[in-house]
């Protein structure tokens, strides 16, 4: 069951959503507020938005969520493909128009990028965008 997805899905279709705690290998679970993953750049920190910028040539968003930043990078002109383990944020990412959104999981993932869902189709990027 994607509990992350339905999550997103909730909260993207009525505004709402249960509250979404995340369980780490550092410490206590913590809440996480949904919004978090729909932000755009006015509420991302500086940081963040360098990052973001220094990205050139083609980029590949592990861990995309519902595409924030693939979808700020498009913005930018980058070739972006993202990535998530979750149909559900990818689904969420093709709706907000984010042109290279793929359901999969990076461990499908090799050498020069093969996709499991196209056959032996090869990209190189030379970025990696990934929030772990």
């Amino acid at each position: 069951m994607d509990v992350f997805g339905k999550a997103l899905t909730d909260i993207y279709r009525t505004g709402e959503a249960d509250t979404l705690w995340l369980h780490n290998s550092y410490g206590e679970p913590e809440e996480m507020p949904l919004e978090f993953f729909f932000r755009d750049d006015e509420d991302m920190p500086v940081l963040e938005l360098q990052a973001l910028h220094m990205c050139s040539g083609k980029v590949l968003d592990i861990g995309a969520g519902v595409g924030s930043h693939a979808l700020l990078l498009q913005a930018f002109n980058i070739d972006v493909t993202a990535i998530d383990i979750s149909e559900a944020a990818v689904d969420i990412m093709k709706s907000a128009w984010c042109k290279k959104s793929i359901h999969t999981r990076c461990f499908y993932l090799s050498g020069e990028i093969r996709y499991h869902y196209y056959a032996y189709e090869r990209h190189r990027f030379n970025r990696n965008f990934a929030r772990f």
